[in-house]
């Protein structure tokens, strides 16, 4: 059963509501690592607009003298911002997905 759920975010110091709709049985595709494409715990963003798992990444940014492996472009690991948004949002679907068992 589908369920719409509203999320607040802060964002230019102001709230913003965003609304997606949320099935527990199937998460999002942005709940993916771009890397190793699973289910982020904690996810990290660049200013590209990737999402990592922030060990997932750190490690790959270690192998790989800081490049980025979606666009080339260097990238250091003090670039990555923690986004505690869709953070939250991993941990809702997580909650319905285990209310719903």
């Amino acid at each position: 059963m589908e369920e719409d759920k509203e999320f607040w975010s802060q964002q230019d110091d102001e709230e913003v509501p965003t609304t997606f709709v949320v099935n527990p049985a199937v998460p999002s595709s942005r709940f993916r690592c771009a890397l190793s494409g699973r289910i982020m715990s904690y996810p990290v963003a660049t200013r590209d607009g990737h999402n990592f798992e922030r060990k997932v990444i750190l490690e790959a940014l270690e192998q790989n003298s800081c490049v980025n492996p979606c666009t080339g472009q260097t990238l250091y690991p003090h670039d990555l911002i923690p986004n505690y948004k869709l953070q939250k949002e991993i941990e809702e679907w997580h909650r319905l997905r285990d209310d719903g068992e």
